[in-house]
């Protein structure tokens, strides 16, 4: 049989971060082989990584840092026992753009006559 996905975790993740992302993926079928892999497209290209088995209902695979720009990016996961066939929902992981906005309320600000 086929392996399935059935949850990610994280669901979302934030594109402004450079970091590698682990990706936690629940399913099941999941096979402790060679070819255990996670592939993660994006409207910016296709990235293959290998899986690190945890177990037939789960396995984990880093996202590398895909430098995406457009708020409304979304990543498919998809999965493969072998590294040939990859299959999915697909599923997502939709990303979003994280700002912080510093405020100084300290000051007031000067009216110039």
């Amino acid at each position: 049989p086929l392996p399935a996905i059935r949850a990610l975790s994280p669901s979302s993740i934030s594109i402004s971060s450079n970091k590698r992302t682990p990706i936690s993926v629940g399913g099941s079928g999941f096979r402790r082989r060679r070819g255990l892999a996670c592939r993660f497209s994006s409207s910016s290209g296709l990235i293959v990584v290998l899986a690190s088995f945890k177990s037939p209902e789960l396995i984990e695979c880093e996202l590398p840092a895909l430098g995406l720009k457009d708020i409304d990016t979304r990543v498919s996961v998809e999965i493969s026992n072998n590294g040939n066939i990859f299959v999915g929902p697909p599923a997502f992981i939709f990303t979003e753009i994280s700002t912080r906005v510093a405020v100084n309320t300290r000051r007031r600000p000067k009216v110039l006559k």
